[in-house]
């Protein structure tokens, strides 16, 4: 699946703040291996799970963002089709720890290993082995970037946050 990107306008079909040239430039001049294309959607995914601040300006785009009520890290209002730098680097950020081997979007708890129905009794997997997944706010350079961005809603902890919708 090819690399739509969200330039503030409502692009149809986005999904995706990045290109695979700005990946490429971003991680070439960090010395850094380029995240593939599904590392960048995957990223996308896991971000697209969290509440941030604000409300969407479009609301039938396919993202979170372009938004309003949202501000940079010392206060200062974007504007309601600006698209944060911050969260472009979240995603490119997110990226290569998804190309390290981190998996934001594993199963959470224990993992069953054997189970018995007759007098119920389960047993799991060893606690190393009881989850992949790994905390959004233990990946630094992700987190320190797309922080300000979340509502009180979404810790950032997990890529399971999920939303919150008001009726």
């Amino acid at each position: 699946m090819a690399l739509v990107v969200e330039d503030g306008t409502g692009v149809d079909g986005a999904n995706s703040y990045n290109s695979l040239d700005n990946a490429n430039t971003f991680f070439t001049a960090r010395g850094l291996v380029v995240p593939t294309e599904g590392q960048l959607l995957q990223a996308m995914d896991t971000i697209e799970l969290q509440c941030f601040h604000g409300t969407k300006t479009i609301s039938d785009s396919a993202l979170s963002f372009p938004r309003t009520g949202v501000a940079d890290r010392n206060g200062i209002p974007y504007s309601e089709n600006y698209i944060p730098p911050d969260l472009i680097r979240a995603q490119l950020w997110l990226a290569h720890y998804i190309r390290l081997g981190s998996d934001p979007s594993a199963p959470v708890g224990p993992q069953v290993k054997r189970e018995q129905v007759d007098v119920l009794e389960t047993e799991y997997f060893g606690e190393d082995a009881s989850s992949d997944q790994v905390k959004l706010s233990s990946l630094p350079n992700f987190y320190d970037s797309i922080k300000h961005l979340l509502s009180d809603y979404s810790s950032a902890t997990t890529a399971s946050a999920g939303r919150v919708i008001h009726a």
